[in-house]
Formats: structure tokens, sequence, C-alpha cells
């Protein structure tokens, strides 16, 4: 916790999706010490965040040492806007300066913010790295002609994929649970299309398309890709023979059972349906 009094002042901490990073953990130092917390939330995480703040999700999370919840002011979607120097309109770039002054790591030496200097210097390396490429027209041809090399636009990393597939794979599942298969599919969809190599995406993603008539064809390859990845699941093979059952598929319905069988011998369910397929008379 900060020694020190913000009462009266107002904070804007960008990046703040979930309760789990290190914005987050600004944040509520900050409310702690007596601020209003405004943040700014990636875009595509935006209504997944408020979402999990609506439900109670972060409650937990959100316990100030006082008892009360953290609250924020504002919750902005943000992300950047300008991609060069010269497009940034002359408020921005006085903003631009006046964030590189605020973050000085000189100004973070003496207790009680001594605690983020070294934060502070990381970010003040960014923010130089960031004006010394944009203002050097060397330098800003090279980081051109890397971007265009690269298909243009900001390089989306592989931690951003995973965050962003773990989100609408969250969102997806939230809304299985309060049985609204139709809202869901949407999200799993997105979920499974950023990172398709995740089994209980596919899973999940297969589970609701089941439930539609016209949509048991594709529920089939995602089961088939689930088991893919993980073939030591025992319910895959039973939710894909049960389908095969309903399509009316008999003997893909038996070898798909029996599989669930191989991996879970206990399984009743498995062992109910098989029994069932191979007692009745087949045409």
């Amino acid at each position: 916790m900060l020694n020190i009094d913000l009462k009266g002042r107002r904070a804007l901490v960008a990046g703040v999706a979930d309760d789990g990073g290190f914005g987050f953990a600004i944040a509520k130092a900050l409310a702690e010490a007596g601020a209003s917390v405004c943040v700014g939330t990636w875009p595509p995480a935006l209504n997944i965040f408020l979402n999990l703040l609506e439900r109670g999700k972060m409650d937990e999370s959100r316990r100030l040492s006082s008892g009360a919840l953290l609250t924020f002011e504002k919750i902005y979607p943000l992300d950047a806007v300008y991609d060069t120097y010269d497009e940034m309109p002359e408020d921005v770039r006085r903003a631009y300066y006046h964030l590189a002054k605020e973050i000085h790591p000189d100004r973070f030496l003496a207790p009680p913010l001594d605690v983020l200097h070294a934060r502070m210097e990381e970010l003040f390396a960014q923010v130089l790295e960031a004006y010394n490429t944009l203002v050097s027209p060397e330098a800003r041809a090279r980081y051109d002609t890397e971007r265009a090399q690269a298909g243009g636009g900001p390089k989306i990393t592989t931690s951003d994929q995973q965050m962003l597939a773990k989100q609408n794979f969250a969102r997806g599942k939230m809304l299985v649970d309060e049985n609204k298969p139709a809202e869901a599919l949407k999200w799993l969809q997105n979920a499974v299309d950023i990172e398709p190599n995740k089994p209980q995406y596919q899973r999940l993603l297969a589970l609701v398309l089941a439930k539609n008539p016209r949509l048991r064809g594709e529920a089939e390859l995602h089961f088939i890709k689930a088991i893919q990845l993980d073939p030591a699941r025992a319910d895959n093979y039973l939710q894909l023979g049960l389908l095969y059952k309903k399509l009316g598929d008999v003997d893909k319905a038996i070898t798909r059972l029996r599989e669930c069988l191989k991996w879970d011998p206990a399984n009743g369910e498995a062992g109910t349906a098989l029994a069932e397929l191979t007692a009745a008379p087949r045409r």
C-alpha cells in the first residue's frame, strides 16, 4: 500500500482488462491511497471486463483494506490511434512530452515512490525509444519499412492472441452456463479461430453446435479436432458417439462409444448407449 495521500486526485491506469495484471494492482494501490481511478481497457476485451465486474467475478480481488470494493470512476476503451509523430495533433504532442516528464525515473528516487523506480525506468525507456523512432527520419523510415514488410499495422504477439482467445472463451462459457447457447456461439467460434489448438475450446464449441440440428455437421468436425488434440479424454468420444446416434450413423456411434469405454470402462452413459445400439435390429 502506498504511503501517500491521493484524496481528491484522479488517476488513469491503462491496460486493465482483468484482475490478474500489473495494471489492476496499480489501480488498487492508487484507490487505497484515496485516488479516484479511471482505467483504459483494450477494446476487444472491454465487454468481457465489464461483464466480469457486473457479475461480481472479481469482487474478491477488488476488496480494499477498508472492506469496500474498488470502483472505477470511468472505464474507457483505449487503443493506439496515431501511427506516426506527424499524425499527432498539437495537443497530443504536448501530452507526449508531459508523459515523459511525469514518468521520468528521477521523480521516483525518494520514498514512498522509490518502490516504483524500476518500473518507471522501464516505462521511460519505452517512451524514449518511441520518441526517437518517430522524430528521426532515418529511424522512422526503417520502422515504416519493417511495418510494411510485416503487413502493416501493429504486431499482435502470441501472448496477445492467447489472452484474446481466453477472454472470448470465458465469455462464451459464461453464456453457456446461463443457458444462452446462441449468444455463446460467436464467442466460442472466435476463441477457436484465434487458438484452434486448444482442445477445451474445440470441445465446448462442438457441444454448443450439437444443440442445433442444422449445425451438427460442424459439431462433428470440432469433436474430431478435440479428440486429436486430447485423445485421452473419454468424454469427447462419448459426446461424438451420442452425436452420431442422433444423426442415425450407428456404425460410427458404436465405434466412438467403444473408444470411450477403452479410456473409461466405468462410463455408464457410454455403456447404456452402446447396449441400446447393439441390441437394436440393424437394417
